[in-house]
């Protein structure tokens, strides 16, 4: 079956905005079956910074927050990895004159995916 090039544009939309809430969307992600766990991208989980990120996950109740920790905290990911990973990913989706005017700045709040999620329901 594969990854489906739909979630990879999903998880790039969200993760563009690099809110350190929406890494449980990335989770859920990863997770729906076996190839997905294999093809996305755990630096989609790390883009709103890897200290924030496991700051977050720490203090979480999350069921999986255990087998979370071991993912993200290994040496080899560093914010200039994800940085790397992430603009690599970029040349598969190169930006709109859309998404480019909508991307919010480091000081520009946005709700995350997940609070959008939330308000929608």
């Amino acid at each position: 079956m594969g990854l489906a090039p739909d979630l990879t544009l999903a998880g790039f939309l969200v993760a563009e905005h690099r809110q350190v809430e929406d890494l449980w969307l990335h989770w859920t992600a990863k997770n729906i079956s076996f190839d997905t766990a294999l093809g996305y991208h755990l630096y989609h989980l790390l883009t709103g910074g890897i200290a924030a990120t496991v700051e977050v996950v720490r203090a979480s109740a999350h069921p999986e927050r255990d087998r979370i920790l071991k993912e993200i905290t290994s040496s080899r990911h560093t914010d200039a990895a994800v940085e790397n990973g992430w603009k690599s990913n970029a040349g598969y989706f190169p930006p709109t004159r859309l998404r480019r005017a909508r991307r919010p700045g480091p000081t520009t709040p946005r709700a995350s995916a997940s609070a959008r999620h939330r308000a929608c329901s």
